[in-house]
């Protein structure tokens, strides 16, 4: 009878040497693989967030719609829903659930149970609801703009962004460090900032409807606005809109 041969105990630990610089090669690939189809998952969600903002103001007299609860108190909806600012928020009270009907494209993949650190803890006590904050885009601020009188209004697409369209921001993944309510305030101040998730950048999409990936170090430089120069940044509407 022919004996049997067995795997020596050297020849098992280069088997599981390879085993090992093989998973170290390849589980990087896969994480990286899988982010970026969050990523493109990430701006499916803006653009489809984009077009039905188009759709509204397309049916609202060619405006944008009001952003924040600060400029546009309640009973008026922001266009995702925000029913206290630092507080919660339902997409499906918002001016835009109309033309969307999807509460999932109102939230990045990267950004489930990731904390909304801007909310208020005395607004939402439960760390569960701050981790299901159903919110990952917030609208640049500057397309409801503040008139000589103290009153705000909503941009008129046509009118006001006029030939800028393709360059103005209109949505970007705000960092969940920062996001509380859908109004992105970028001119002049730091209160709110792009996310460094998607590969050190965010998504943004602009007011012609297109979404892209752009780096955070550029995210920063489209920040950089001084008072005394207005329409400073590409991401303004046109400097004769107003």
């Amino acid at each position: 009878m022919r004996k049997q041969k067995a795997f020596t105990l050297i020849e098992l630990l280069v088997v599981i040497a390879i085993i090992a610089v093989l998973a170290a090669i390849l589980f990087p690939v896969l994480a990286t693989t899988k982010e970026r189809g969050r990523q493109i998952s990430c701006l499916n969600n803006l653009k489809q967030l984009s077009n039905a903002v188009l759709e509204y103001v397309a049916d609202n007299n060619n405006t944008i719609p009001p952003i924040s609860l600060y400029n546009f108190p309640p009973p008026v909806p922001n266009w995702c829903g925000t029913q206290e600012t630092f507080g919660r928020t339902d997409p499906k009270k918002g001016s835009l659930w109309p033309y969307t009907r999807n509460m999932a494209i109102y939230l990045c993949p990267s950004d489930k149970r990731r904390e909304a650190k801007g909310l208020s803890t005395s607004l939402v006590p439960n760390i569960e609801d701050r981790r299901n904050y159903p919110l990952s885009y917030s609208m640049n601020g500057t397309l409801n703009q503040r008139l000589s009188n103290g009153q705000f209004r909503c941009a008129r697409l046509d009118a006001d962004v006029g030939t800028k369209a393709a360059r103005a921001l209109l949505l970007i993944h705000e960092h969940r460090d920062k996001i509380n309510d859908g109004l992105f305030l970028w001119k002049h101040n730091d209160c709110d900032i792009g996310d460094k998730i998607h590969y050190e950048g965010t998504t943004a999409s602009y007011c012609d409807g297109h979404a892209r990936w752009i780096s955070f170090e550029e995210c920063k430089r489209m920040m950089r606005t001084r008072p005394e120069v207005p329409q400073l940044s590409p991401w303004d509407m046109d400097p004769g809109g107003w």
